[in-house]
């Protein structure tokens, strides 16, 4: 990516380190703003990025004449317009020997810490010759001359203002303490004891403040608050380390009004994006919660067909269906029952059997249920009581329809109150097999082709079967 940018120097070498004990606690840094854009004139995304600040004698080519190492490099963090602000000088002062010769340029490489780094055409710096004259006594007109003040124009060594500072603990200061004015930039500082650099520092921006927290030993990024460049909220930012695993608050999102949290890990990321809307609005690492997942969640569907007695065939018949559809893989639970009724004539064997499967008019015996009378048994109507048979099989995505199949392999066979429920699961904890296991105690018949049953049989008379029949009929009429 080809980086661009505006650079602003806030501060000139008037804010450079004096050599003269009333000069001493000049700062020895000065103030450098710049924006850093594409070569389309876009910002380039927020974000911490390093910066290499060096000094040079010449635009192009020449010697470098500051730091005495390679570069003085900052970790600086860059908003949604690609501001950025640097104290150049931290780290190695900004002594007079740098600038004895006014011809001096200022190079800064940028590293984002993803394309290769870059390093932006110089900018000279274009100094005050009175602050090099006032900086060094010895190029003074007269060393024993302040403004044309003599040394006794001023107070004595032996005097102090104790009442007129706050300097010792029980000090209090009433009324208002300012750094700048409406003309001047201020910066404000907190050093700790046997630090290097400011723990704390506040300094302006063109449109707000800036609050910063740092680490005194190195001047890296622990915390601040920027002002967001288009005047209209503020930037949070919490840093762990140099380049990554940060927390930041931005109250004015790509200058919407918006808010946003992003949380930026070692290897992963988070974003809240109330500018956003639907899944856009939240990024979460791979393999966290997502939205296909939040709808994969368990259903069913159920349908019952009421139509009264059915009277079976030798054709298997499919008398009810339920269709389900599935939003991704997962696992299908299917449950078919129906109640069984066999009018038994004496020396005819009656064999009932129902079963849930994936195709209308088909038997599936590894999920069936049957009933039987044997041809010993005296004639009259035989109820064989509520069946059950269960289906269960890994599904993908899309929509199947299931059925409830049932005939009469000899004899004389109704159903009523044939019923499906089909539950849908996304996820299985433990192996799935589709074929159901036989009940315990359940009698076995034709093991051979893996048919099993256990129903109870209820005998009653010709006369008792048909008048509860009629009663059934004449139920449903009413």
């Amino acid at each position: 990516m080809r980086i661009n940018s505006k650079l602003i120097l806030l501060l000139a070498c008037a804010a450079l380190i004096m050599a003269t004990p009333v000069l001493a606690d000049v700062p020895e840094n000065m103030s450098v703003q710049g924006r850093l854009t594409d070569a389309a004139g876009a910002p380039l995304p927020p974000g911490l990025k390093i910066f290499k600040f060096s000094i040079w004698d010449a635009e192009v080519g020449g010697a470098k004449v500051w730091p005495g190492i390679p570069s003085e490099d900052q970790t600086l963090a860059t908003d949604d317009d690609g501001l950025w602000t640097a104290q150049v000088g931290k780290d190695e002062a900004l002594t007079e020997a740098v600038f004895q010769d006014t011809t001096r340029w200022l190079e800064v490489t940028v590293d984002d810490g993803v394309n290769p780094a870059e390093t932006l055409p110089r900018i000279k710096l274009n100094t005050n010759p009175f602050s090099y004259r006032s900086a060094s006594s010895q190029q003074a007109d007269d060393a024993d001359l302040l403004d044309g003040l003599n040394s006794t124009d001023f107070a004595a060594t032996a005097h102090n203002h104790d009442g007129d500072y706050v300097n010792e603990t029980g000090d209090v200061m009433t009324g208002t303490l300012n750094f700048g004015d409406p003309a001047i930039n201020g910066t404000w500082n907190l050093f700790r004891s046997g630090g290097a650099n400011p723990v704390i520092s506040a300094y302006p921006q063109p449109l707000g403040g800036n609050l910063e927290f740092r680490d005194p030993n190195n001047n890296n990024w622990l915390a601040g608050f920027q002002a967001d460049n288009s005047g209209q909220g503020m930037f949070f930012l919490v840093v762990a380390d140099s380049l990554q695993n940060s927390f930041a608050v931005i109250e004015n999102r790509g200058g919407t009004g918006d808010i946003s949290f992003e949380m930026l890990g070692s290897g992963s990321y988070i974003d809240f994006n109330t500018n956003n809307s639907g899944n856009t609005s939240v990024n979460f690492p791979v393999d966290a919660i997502s939205a296909a997942e939040i709808l994969d969640e368990p259903g069913m569907a159920h349908e019952y067909v009421q139509l009264g007695i059915l009277a079976l065939t030798s054709t298997t018949t499919a008398y009810d269906s339920v269709k389900m559809t599935y939003p991704s893989a997962g696992y299908v639970v299917v449950i078919g029952s129906c109640s069984m009724i066999i009018s038994h004539t004496a020396g005819t064997s009656d064999f009932i059997r129902f079963s849930v499967s994936r195709t209308a008019n088909g038997f599936d015996f590894d999920n069936a249920d049957f009933t039987t009378v044997p041809a010993t048994a005296g004639s009259g109507g035989y109820r064989g009581g509520n069946m059950f048979a269960t289906l269960v099989e890994p599904v993908t995505a899309g929509t199947r329809t299931y059925y409830l199949n049932a005939n009469e392999f000899s004899g004389n066979g109704f159903i009523e109150r044939p019923k499906l429920t089909a539950m849908y699961f996304p996820t299985a904890y433990g192996s799935v097999d589709n074929t159901i296991a036989p009940a315990p105690g359940s009698p076995a018949v034709n093991t051979s082709s893996g048919l099993e049953y256990g129903s109870t049989i209820e005998q009653t008379t010709v006369e008792e079967h048909n008048a509860r029949l009629e009663a059934e009929v004449a139920a449903l009429r009413s």
